[in-house]
């Protein structure tokens, strides 16, 4: 249990993280007048063998004069102190009050070119400074991203000093020659999986932040390659070929192949961003994106902004048109000469199936990318609807020929389309993978969007195993009456529906373990009154009775007569 007190002066307010190289808690500095607030991360060894102390404290005192020379940039949070106590190592930083950028990363909602550039720059250049301290960071993630609620600044966090000393102590006691690997998945490149760090390791990272914002994917469901596992994500978003090209060059699969430094970066950034500016206008209007969670389509508008879109048939004689939530917006309208594919699209099935698209709330990663392929083919439909042309008098022949095959594309499309949509509720509600598996193949295999459903299905098959083997753990510990592990196993599960046949096992658990661990009741003694009040016997002793003794009669005698 962590002292609530530590080095004298810093008090523990509560928690604010906790991993396999330590803790980090929020604390108040009690030797500062109005008590300022401060970050500090604690170091537990792993071992009390006098060596790997040794070990663990030059490395600590060498780590901390880096985070010192870093607390000079004013984006990255200053090193107050640094001490040892009980054989058990601590930092304390500054506390930088904000939200984390993964707060506003959030998924199916896309970022415009605008703003992920800004983040860019922003992000750059504070590892510019870091890696002019001979410094990798190694663990770039939107959660070690802080937006400064001060003057709305990134600041970077979490530097993996307390990791670092943890992993170089376990290297140095095993005489291990590789580091141990520090970093998250998905923002982590392949050298760095594999022990080996860059310096554009963290370039890579930030390459995976700026392509999630833009796409508004969670990394893991960023396409890749399958032979060259570079990723494949520009054909999601329609963005700056230049800045498509620096993104793609950050990201590098070969290490060698990517941006040497930030600096590099910065420089080619720096035309990009001159031309966003300049061209802003041009990003607006022709920006049509299916990638909000709760719509189909995006239109970004003159200040690059993402709106938010309902699509709406109208079944009407007057021109079919996408209307845009807010009104002051530009509208979208086909011409009133259009017919075959308006009549198709004014039908009622599709008014109903665009409405549930439109109105669902998507949730989960897999709902999310499967609501972007959704959103992509409706897209399509109405490219396929805008390429109808009025026609001329002589050529209505050729017209009527062409629009039925039109009709029939966007009668195709539209199929598939409500399967997604069946697929991703099934997969919101947790249903069995094979059922969702066998819907899935009214997706013809030529399909572009097969594929896309295809890999979904596979990570939530995967998921949908992992439950089922915690769900069996979960069982097993119920009927050994271990209610703890019954308990944790319970957690494990994510899928709705092992949730809900693993509820009343987690419920039982809860139940015991709160009865294992309530204190007992208190019962006070009885009040005694006095007509109940009965004498305890006394513990006195009484002699046997002895038997009487008969007197002995006198004997008889003669008295001698007188002479």
């Amino acid at each position: 249990m962590l002292k609530t007190k530590l080095g004298g002066r810093y008090s523990i307010i509560s928690r604010l993280g906790s991993g396999g190289f330590g803790e980090t808690y929020l604390a108040e500095d009690l030797q500062l007048p109005d008590h300022h607030c401060c970050v500090v991360k604690h170091l537990k060894p792993q071992s009390t063998d006098p060596e790997i102390l040794d070990i663990a404290r030059r490395l600590f005192d060498s780590e901390a004069k880096v985070l010192h020379r870093l607390g000079n940039n004013d984006q990255i949070p200053r090193l107050l102190a640094n001490f040892e106590e009980d054989q058990q190592f601590y930092l304390v930083q500054e506390f930088i009050e904000g939200h984390g950028l993964d707060q506003e990363l959030v998924n199916g909602k896309p970022w415009s070119q605008a703003q992920v550039i800004n983040l860019l720059q922003d992000i750059l250049g504070i590892l510019e400074f870091v890696h002019e301290q001979k410094v990798i960071h190694r663990d770039l993630k939107p959660e070690n991203l802080i937006r400064r609620n001060q003057d709305g600044k990134i600041v970077l966090i979490d530097f993996g000093a307390v990791k670092q000393i943890y992993t170089q102590v376990i290297t140095n006691s095993k005489r291990a020659k590789s580091t141990i690997t520090i970093g998250t998945s998905g923002y982590m490149p392949s050298e760095q999986a594999n022990g080996h760090p860059q310096v554009n390791s963290d370039i890579y990272a930030v390459g995976v932040i700026a392509i999630q914002a833009l796409t508004g994917l969670d990394p893991e469901f960023i396409p890749k390659n399958p032979q060259t596992l570079e990723l494949e994500w520009s054909n999601l978003v329609e963005i700056s070929p230049d800045l498509a090209n620096i993104l793609d060059k950050m990201v590098r699969y070969d290490f060698r192949q990517r941006y040497p430094s930030a600096t590099a970066v910065l420089k080619d950034l720096e035309s990009v961003a001159i031309a966003s500016q300049n061209n802003s206008s041009n990003y607006s209007a022709n920006h049509e994106k299916a990638l909000s969670n709760q719509s189909t389509a995006i239109l970004l508008n003159n200040q690059n902004q993402n709106l938010t879109t309902d699509i709406e048939i109208s079944a009407s004689t007057q021109p079919t048109q996408l209307e845009i939530s807010n009104s002051s917006q530009p509208t979208i309208a086909e011409s009133s000469s259009t017919t075959a594919l308006t009549e198709t699209l004014t039908t009622t099935k599709a008014q109903t199936f665009i409405n549930q698209v439109t109105n669902r709330r998507l949730i989960g990663g897999a709902i999310t990318i499967l609501a972007i392929i959704s959103g992509i083919a409706v897209h399509k439909l109405y490219q396929v609807n805008d390429s109808v042309s009025a026609p001329s008098p002589s050529g209505l022949s050729e017209y009527k020929s062409e629009n039925k095959a039109k009709d029939q594309q966007a009668e195709a499309l539209l199929q598939q389309v409500q399967v997604l949509d069946q697929v991703q509720a099934k997969i919101a509600s947790g249903e069995d993978p094979n059922d969702i598996a066998t819907l899935a193949t009214q997706i013809p295999e030529s399909s572009p969007l097969r594929n896309k459903v295809n890999t979904v299905l596979v990570k939530y098959q995967k998921q949908w195993e992992q439950d089922k083997l915690a769900f069996n753990e979960a069982n097993s510990a119920y009927k050994s009456k271990n209610w703890k592990n019954a308990l944790n196993a319970s957690k494990k599960i994510a899928t709705p529906y092992w949730q809900r046949k693993t509820q009343w096992i987690a419920d039982k658990a809860n139940t015991e373990i709160a009865s294992a661990t309530a204190p007992k009741p208190i019962v006070p003694p009885k009040a005694i009154v006095d007509s109940e009040y009965t004498a305890p016997p006394t513990n006195s002793y009484t002699p046997a009775p002895q038997p009487v003794r008969e007197p002995t009669p006198p004997s008889k005698f003669s008295i001698p007569e007188a002479q």
